[in-house]
């Protein structure tokens, strides 16, 4: 489990709905200025993602994308053993990867949602994967260089 699963601390306890406001009015004013090169940015994200799919194959779980459907790669998310994920954070956080874990926990596990009476083990499936997946670095500007150094070094750990 992870450090912070009963921490309130923790930036994965939510004990309120809420709303996601990212988009503020400072952010729709810069969209314009970027939108020209939107189409090539999703272009590079898949290409990125898809190099990330082929070097990780059959190494770790890699996204999979159904025939007829694209992905934009707004995180490049793999699942590793949920025994050595930790592990495996750590050791590319020591060779100055960074990770990202987005969704720690599930609905059911939070506080906000406790009224509604399920506990863990009442959603296997979802449990399991909150534990394995791990977000690899992932932007339009990742070299080849960049990605072969970060995908050599997870085989490595995994």
């Amino acid at each position: 489990m992870p450090e912070c699963f009963n921490d309130s601390k923790c930036n994965h306890f939510h004990t309120h709905v809420g709303t996601n406001r990212r988009f503020d009015s400072m952010q729709a004013a810069v969209i314009p200025c970027k939108w020209h090169g939107f189409e090539e940015e999703v272009q590079k994200r898949g290409e990125i993602g898809a190099r990330y799919s082929e070097l990780l194959k059959g190494h770790v779980v890699t996204p999979k994308i159904a025939d007829g459907n694209t992905h934009v790669y707004a995180q490049y998310t793999i699942r590793v053993d949920e025994k050595r994920r930790d592990a495996i954070r750590a050791g590319l956080k020591e060779a100055g990867i960074p990770t990202g874990i987005y969704y720690p926990k599930c609905f059911h596990e939070q506080p906000v949602f406790e009224h509604l009476g399920y506990k863990y083990g009442d959603f296997p499936e979802s449990e399991k994967a909150s534990r394995e997946v791990l977000s690899l670095p992932m932007h339009p500007f990742l070299t080849e260089d960049e990605q072969k150094e970060i995908t050599d070094t997870l085989i490595e750990l995994v």
